[in-house]
């Protein structure tokens, strides 16, 4: 997976938690599952963004410094 598709994935988790969010406030149905699917989304993008990170040669000179 690209990194453009990693952001991609962790900005869809935003705009969908937002969403959410202002569901929440308005207390409209269904906010509970945009709040929990972004944040899924988000989560899982951060963990394939560090996943990458580590993955990647020289990572570790990169971190110790």
């Amino acid at each position: 997976m690209k990194n453009k598709h990693i952001f991609l994935l962790g900005a869809l988790g935003l705009c969908t938690a937002l969403t959410g969010a202002f569901f929440k406030i308005s207390h409209w149905n269904g906010a509970h599952l945009l709040l929990a699917g972004g944040l899924a989304l988000q989560a899982g993008s951060l963990i394939l963004l560090l996943f990458k990170l580590l993955r990647r040669p020289g990572s570790q000179e990169f971190l110790n410094s």
